[in-house]
């Protein structure tokens, strides 16, 4: 029992653990007044054209679709996403559609918005975000409302209408406003897309090296509803029909929207002859803001031109779930924060079925990060060094990918590497080098050291997992508390090599591994194998040519 309760706690640390040390990413969707009046009719979206009983339903359809963009599929916990909507109150009428509805598909979201959408409220929550949001994590604003500029040629200051507009003046939001309360939240990245009237301004005034900025239109120019015109002047359905009614969609939230999610509102995967997957144009796994954009000027066909600041050139290697893509070769020293995608397209298909991203002559580091190895990719380390810093996490998906140094790595203390349960993921393989692992932990993936002077696992966790050396030919050791939950250790010498295994705990069966071994042991000649729990094995320890003079090899008082 007191080694089953031991596991648990292991177990349990685990996951608190993650979730001290877990980047994060946060979402600020505003929404002004869907049903506004007495705004100067150059000011109102859509030039005020349009307006139901209900009002502009697209303020809705669109910030709803955000929402669920960010939440299904971007992987963002709702609690990050902050909703400010008109009144306060979500979006219904007689007419709405249940694919309007959160909880139509989130049974336990029944409702998104937060708040009123008022000057207060952005300021207040702005300022809050300001406090808790840390240096390496990811900030996403969306912003839909009326707009103007205090110069209709657009020279003057942009705005956008909150939710109290009929109070004055002060239920304006300037661009330098959102710019200066942006300013304060010290995120790694931010974006901010923009769909009002007037919106350029936004784009000029809250530009920054770590920030893309992007608009529905210039300073001087209105914003418009989807007009269901391919450019080319050919007709498709972008405002869908739902049940004989039309949901509406803006032009620039329907051509931004529909490659990021890979289908549109209606979940069609083509426009018109046109596939939304080829915005990828790089046939990496996903796509990136950049393609994004360059799928929205290329459709957008209403009266407008949408703008865009990309000071830092983010755009290509950036995403909202992976604020920080890396998607081709490294050749200059880099240090990598935050929420990290690894990708690219394949290398010389069909004959592999991975992508590699090699490091070559130079140092890549790894601080403060969660780094994601997206499907078949391989990060290779053949000419350069590989440092990952304390607390960094690292995961994947797929068996094919992971971590591969050849050349020098260092890992920090508290390091973790992550599959997917039922699964293996390709997790960590070294060679040449030696390794060094300290309170390191590894969760349904492979370790895998191969022709490697030194191997050193220190108070390291082992859940799912299979730690496999490969001719390790001078120093291996295995202690300091380490757990094997569920996990093994197959360790091949090359019959001259010192092992050390003491202070450790295995406990099986194995998972997801074809093998009823918890420690096996081959081609070791000086061995110490001591003070160890090994249980629910079919075979505890097993020995595979370990043989020499009795004074080199000690198992000894070992509970199997």
């Amino acid at each position: 029992m007191k080694h089953v309760l031991i596991t648990f706690a292991v177990i349990f640390y685990l996951g608190f653990a993650n979730l001290i040390h877990a980047q994060q990413k946060f979402a600020v969707i505003i929404c002004g007044d869907h049903n506004a009046s007495n705004i100067p009719a150059a000011e109102q979206w859509n030039q005020g054209m349009g307006c139901g009983q209900y009002g502009f339903d697209e303020f809705w359809n669109d910030s709803f679709l955000i929402w669920e963009l960010l939440h299904d599929k971007m992987g963002y916990s709702n609690d990050n996403i902050h909703v400010l909507f008109a009144n306060g109150i979500d979006y219904s009428s007689p007419v709405q559609h249940e694919r309007y509805k959160s909880v139509t598909n989130h049974y336990n979201i029944p409702f998104i918005v937060d708040q009123p959408a008022t000057k207060t409220n952005v300021t207040s929550l702005l300022a809050t975000l300001a406090s808790t949001v840390n240096e390496e994590d990811f900030l996403f604003v969306w912003i839909m409302s009326h707009g103007g500029n205090t110069n209709t040629l657009g020279s003057g200051d942009s705005y956008i209408y909150l939710s109290n507009y009929l109070t004055g003046e002060n239920e304006k939001l300037f661009d330098y406003e959102l710019r200066d309360m942006l300013n304060l939240i010290p995120a790694l990245k931010k974006i901010i897309f923009l769909q009002a009237p007037y919106s350029g301004g936004f784009v000029n005034k809250a530009q920054n090296s770590n920030t893309i900025v992007m608009s529905s239109s210039q300073a001087n120019e209105s914003s418009f509803r989807a007009d269901n015109i391919k450019p080319g002047n050919i007709p498709v359905i972008e405002n869908e029909v739902l049940n004989g009614v039309i949901h509406h969609h803006g032009e620039f939230g329907y051509h931004i929207y529909s490659p990021l999610n890979g289908m549109d509102p209606s979940y069609n995967t083509m426009y018109g002859y046109e596939e939304f997957s080829s915005a990828n144009s790089n046939n990496d796994d996903l796509v990136s803001i950049g393609e994004a954009v360059s799928w929205e000027t290329g459709h957008h066909s209403t009266p407008c031109t949408p703008l865009v600041s990309d000071m830092g050139n983010h755009c290509p290697y950036s995403n909202l779930e992976y604020p920080t893509l890396i998607i081709e070769d490294i050749v200059t020293s880099k240090t990598y924060s935050g929420i990290v995608g690894i990708t690219g397209p394949p290398s010389n298909p069909p004959f592999n079925s991975w992508t590699s991203v090699v490091i070559y002559a130079c140092t890549v580091t790894f601080n403060k990060a969660e780094v994601v190895f997206l499907d078949d990719t391989r990060l290779y380390n053949h000419d350069g060094v590989i440092n990952i810093g304390d607390n960094v996490n690292l995961r994947g998906n797929k068996g094919s990918s992971g971590l591969i140094a050849y050349e020098e790595i260092n890992i920090g203390e508290n390091v973790t590497f992550k599959g997917c349960i039922d699964s293996k993921w390709g997790g960590l393989a070294v060679q040449n080098v030696s390794v060094d692992l300290s309170n390191a932990t590894f969760i349904d993936c492979h370790v895998i050291v191969n022709t490697i002077p030194e191997l050193a696992i220190r108070g390291c966790t082992f859940l799912r997992s299979g730690l496999i050396g490969q001719f390790l030919y001078n120093n291996t050791f295995i202690g300091n508390d380490s757990y094997f939950i569920n996990s093994f250790a197959h360790l091949f010498g090359n019959g001259s090599g010192n092992l050390i295994v003491t202070d450790s705990h295995f406990s099986g069966p194995v998972i997801n591994y074809n093998t009823q071994y918890g420690l096996s042991l081959n081609h070791f000649k000086n061995y110490s194998i001591m003070n160890n729990t090994i249980q629910n094995f079919g075979y505890g320890v097993y020995l595979y040519y370990c043989s020499g003079p009795r004074d080199m090899r000690d198992i000894n008082n070992n509970a199997i």
